[in-house]
């Protein structure tokens, strides 16, 4: 527990030693505070040039500074950017371990074992309308998931989406990097579209989610938000339908801008269908341009030719 006052003396030190760092395995920081400093702490480059064994970085909170992350295997930390977290993930190909947790560190208190994402969720990427999730990204985050094989329950995706349309190959590549996730229960995917004047379809996204049947066998709850997006009841219908024969989903939220037409009799027999699902214990929200779909009182009446 070193004040940052006496942090870069300690660097100093170390940086002084780093010829005698052959037997290091375990490097692990932990600070007072991580408030503003006009002088951030920097280590050099060769700090850890001699030490070829060192595999495990312990930081809270976590420090951007020239680790050999070509032979890290574990790290735990706390407050890790979205940034600092796809560096570490994408330079890291021995990494199998990653845990995180949103804990100041106090001096008089022992370091707290953070929450390993194993046993609850991770949330790779936050809602923050200047992030967007690149193909190289969703690369990096595919080989973790591939090398670690993590049993993840929940998982949370952001993208910023940088053309106001989607397609079947994007959303692809978006389940192929979760793919390896057999184990996952909870998945969270939210769409943020540049200003248009006209709103997406989110056809594609049902349409994977329906193609693929053994993607994600495990889910349960999914939610889908896109606030500029128009969905169809008949492609939510297909989607619990298609889960049913695998994993019925126990929660469905679907939060878009509208709802695509349909005539009045494929409008009744899709509301009919998903009232009876409800009915039989699945949780269905659709939220509808910020209001809340009432499942019950809406009434479809019996023309054939006009659409809802």
């Amino acid at each position: 527990m070193i004040p940052d006052h006496a942090l870069r003396v300690f660097l100093k030190m170390l940086t002084s030693v780093r010829d005698e760092c052959y037997l290091l395995r375990t490097f692990a920081l932990h600070r007072r505070t991580r408030l503003y400093n006009p002088d951030p702490l920097r280590m050099l480059d060769s700090m850890f040039v001699t030490a070829p064994s060192l595999s495990t970085l312990r930081l809270f909170p976590f420090i951007n500074a020239s680790f050999p992350w070509s032979q890290i295997s574990v790290l735990e930390t706390s407050f890790l950017s979205v940034d600092e977290e796809l560096m570490v993930i994408k330079n890291a190909p021995l990494l199998r371990t990653l845990k995180t947790s949103r804990i100041y560190m106090s001096s008089r208190l022992r370091a707290p074992d953070p929450v390993p994402f194993v046993q609850t969720s991770l949330v790779y990427f936050v809602p923050v309308s200047e992030f967007y999730v690149g193909k190289d990204q969703l690369d990096a985050i595919s080989g973790f998931f591939r090398r670690s094989r993590p049993p993840l329950l929940s998982f949370s995706i952001f993208i910023e989406l940088q053309h106001p349309t989607l397609s079947d190959d994007l959303i692809r590549q978006i389940f192929d990097a979760l793919s390896p996730i057999q184990t996952l229960v909870k998945l969270k995917l939210e769409l943020g579209f540049p200003t248009s004047e006209h709103d997406c379809d989110l056809e594609s996204i049902f349409h994977v989610l329906q193609g693929s049947l053994f993607l994600f066998p495990m889910l349960e709850r999914l939610v889908i938000q896109a606030w500029k997006g128009i969905c169809s009841l008949g492609d939510i219908l297909a989607l619990v339908l298609s889960r049913e024969t695998i994993h019925p989903l126990k929660t469905l939220t679907v939060d878009c801008a509208g709802l695509a037409k349909m005539n009045r009799k494929a409008t009744f027999s899709c509301l009919e269908r998903l009232r009876d699902f409800r009915h039989r214990g699945l949780q269905l929200t659709l939220i509808v341009n910020e209001t809340k779909f009432d499942w019950e009182s809406y009434v479809v009446g019996p023309s054939l030719d006009d659409t809802f």
